[in-house]
């Protein structure tokens, strides 16, 4: 996972308004052991990003200059319960600030990333 500093300037209105890559700066990288499908950042709390793979989810805490100050993975254990079940949705809790919810083709679980990270 790559956070990336963007300043506002933006490409010629041809480029559909994209970010220009020369505006981009890195702020920091962070190793995952999955292939991220999903990014989600947390409205309600500023520092926390949920990222997710087919089967594994990870809460990263990000401070304000970019950079990654915690990583704590999910115990999802998805793997155990076949092939056909993988994470279809992620998103925070609405006016929970901790409180991520996993949805799967079998369950939906909702972590208090604060308090566990094992048990919904």
């Amino acid at each position: 996972l790559l956070v990336l500093e963007a300043r506002k300037k933006l490409m010629d209105a041809g480029s559909g308004g994209a970010l220009d890559r020369a505006a981009m700066k890195s702020l920091s990288k962070t190793q995952l052991p999955f292939a991220i499908q999903r990014v989600v950042f947390s409205p309600w709390s500023g520092g926390l990003v949920a990222v997710a793979g087919a089967v594994h989810c990870s809460v990263l805490a990000i401070k304000s200059t970019g950079k990654v100050a915690s990583s704590v993975a999910l115990e999802l254990s998805l793997e155990a319960l076949g092939k056909d079940v993988c994470i279809k949705e992620v998103f925070w809790v609405p006016n929970a600030d901790a409180l991520l919810a996993i949805v799967t083709r079998a369950f939906v679980n909702i972590y208090d990333v604060s308090a566990d990270t094992i048990c919904p």
